[in-house]
């Protein structure tokens, strides 16, 4: 069980500062990785009289930097605006619940193969910072937006994230990066105090452009 997610999120980042000052890790090359894509979102819901969540299509971006830390692991620190939540839809009426997230990772990668491409296989932690809340409900083309409020959701949100990450070269500097990374809500964002529990589920797919330093 999770106790304490801010703390473990620090111990997390405390290891990677740690590990990326080493002799090893400083002469290596860094790269950067600008990226954008979908969010295939849905929820876990355990309640008595629990409602069968679909899935909504969401925005993704972000910014990454690789820092290898050995000759087979690198570190992927990451920050971006992912936008998760579920929709439902019955009788002809859809209702999208659309939750907003200033996301930052700490993944590490293991990499595959060598030259111009590349498969890394990444695992880590994601901690979430709500950014907005907002139900969407549509019926016979009427549409109506609502704030959830301070109360309906947490302000944070952990997850256990995992995937896989595609780089080819382009030159020596440049390359172009694809991912597909799911993460596994660990906590309960429900903030209504009602029984049981809602935890995000988001598989995510992006694209961006690679450019090495150092």
């Amino acid at each position: 069980m999770i106790r304490n997610p801010a703390r473990t999120a620090v111990l997390v980042l405390a290891t990677i500062a740690l590990a990326s000052a080493s002799p090893r890790a400083a002469a290596a090359q860094t790269k950067l990785t600008v990226s954008g894509g979908v969010n295939r979102a849905t929820v876990a819901v355990d309640v008595e009289d629990g409602i069968d969540p679909g899935s909504a299509t969401r925005l993704a971006l972000g910014l990454s930097a690789e820092i290898p830390v050995a000759e087979r692991l690198g570190l992927h620190l990451g920050a971006g605006y992912s936008q998760k939540g579920f929709g439902l839809s019955a009788f002809g009426a859809s209702v999208t619940m659309e939750l907003d997230y200033l996301e930052l990772t700490a993944l590490a990668g293991v990499p595959f193969g060598e030259g111009r491409v590349s498969v890394q296989l990444l695992a880590g932690p994601a901690m979430g910072f709500k950014v907005s809340c907002q139900v969407i409900g549509s019926f016979e083309g009427e549409e109506e937006r609502e704030d959830c409020g301070d109360d309906a959701v947490k302000a944070m949100d952990l997850g256990l994230a995992g995937g896989v990450r595609l780089e080819i070269g382009l030159s020596e500097k440049m390359g172009l990066a694809v991912s597909g990374v799911y993460n596994l809500g660990l906590l309960n964002v429900d903030d209504s105090g009602a029984e049981g529990s809602i935890k995000n589920r988001v598989m995510g797919f992006k694209a961006g452009v690679v450019y090495s330093i150092g």
